[in-house]
């Protein structure tokens, strides 16, 4: 279970050295628009509102009410068409609370509407209502909706679905399945469905995963050096996706693990570049990377380009503990054809 005041790790203050020292490029280089020239992102936030970001312009554009329905944001995703936000929480305070008072009537699940930034649809799961010891079971912990809507992939935090995540029906909020085995929510950049949401793809840097959905049951493990040498590199068998890819790998260091963002060539597996102490959510494309960066007590919307290595940096007023970012513009959609 993820602890709130873990989240402020040292390696969020340096994020910004290390963007000098990996890039190097000067602050306020010029950054390429996004395919759709929608430059908006979206973050939550543990003040339950939700920040729309103009990442052109380096400045918030938007901040919601606050939506009492949300704990504190675990994860947040868009669907394909950019008109909903599907919300992941654990338990929070109180509004206007001294942060001393948990609150129990939030919603592990909750889906917004992006135009009125309204709650739509709410779902406490099987638990219900959280009450005095299960305050840290009901919580969910990530999610990724399916690209057509209707099925949403949780990090659901109660005992009974340990090992995988849960699927969720986006419209009554009932659980479908537990995927023992499978975590839509790790890795979720790098995760492509096919187009009758039978499978799922995951991409490695060191190997490409196939997931039966309906089981979560992983069918195939292609290691990378096999798919360099066919020539598939580190795409679905069934595309070759654009741009290199973006990814947080994993290293142990003595008894520790430590994140490391890489931006690798699909097609051999070099790395370009290298971002260390990474522990932040990201969004990319073919063309760049955002996200949000906290430094000397300030929170940065930080927008490299991948192809010169330029970025920009800017400050932007929100509040703790923010989510992932995601945006709808730019992206290709993630349903593909199936890998039979």
């Amino acid at each position: 279970m993820r602890v709130k005041h873990k989240r402020k790790l040292w390696s969020l203050m340096f994020s910004l050295f290390f963007i000098v020292a990996v890039f190097a490029a000067p602050v306020g280089a010029a950054t390429p628009k996004t395919d759709s020239g929608n430059t908006h992102f979206y973050v939550a936030c543990d003040d339950k509102r939700i920040y729309t970001i103009d990442v052109n312009r380096g400045q918030v554009v938007a901040v919601s009410e606050p939506l009492p329905e949300l704990g504190n944001p675990t994860g947040l995703d868009i669907s394909r068409d950019g008109r909903t936000l599907y919300i992941s929480s654990e338990r929070g305070y109180y509004i206007g609370s001294t942060k001393t008072d948990f609150q129990t009537d939030y919603f592990p699940i909750v889906i917004v509407d992006v135009s009125t930034m309204q709650v739509k649809r709410k779902f406490h799961l099987e638990m219900g209502p959280p009450k005095g010891r299960w305050l840290d079971i009901t919580a969910v912990y990530g999610l990724k909706v399916f690209p057509d809507g209707k099925t949403i992939f949780a990090g659901y935090a109660h005992p009974k679905y340990q090992g995988g995540d849960v699927a969720v029906d986006a419209d009554t909020g009932a659980i479908l399945r537990h995927l023992p085995g499978f975590y839509a929510t790790r890795n979720q950049q790098n995760l492509i469905f096919s187009d009758d949401g039978r499978f799922a793809t995951k991409i490695r840097s060191t190997r490409v995963e196939k997931y039966n959905l309906e089981t979560g049951e992983e069918v195939a493990s292609i290691p990378a050096p096999d798919l360099f040498a066919s020539g598939q590199g580190l795409n679905p068998s069934w595309r070759r996706l654009n741009g290199p890819l973006c990814i947080v790998d994993g290293e142990k260091e003595g008894e520790n693990w430590r994140k490391i963002f890489r931006v690798r060539d699909r097609t051999t597996g070099k790395i370009l570049r290298e971002l260390k102490d990474f522990d932040l959510g990201f969004w990319s494309d073919a063309n760049q990377i955002v996200f949000t960066s906290f430094h000397s007590s300030v929170f940065n919307i930080v927008r490299v380009d991948l192809q010169t290595g330029a970025y920009s940096s800017s400050p932007i007023a929100i509040g703790e503990f923010p989510t992932n970012v995601v945006s709808a513009a730019g992206q290709p959609s993630l349903v593909q054809k199936s890998q039979q």
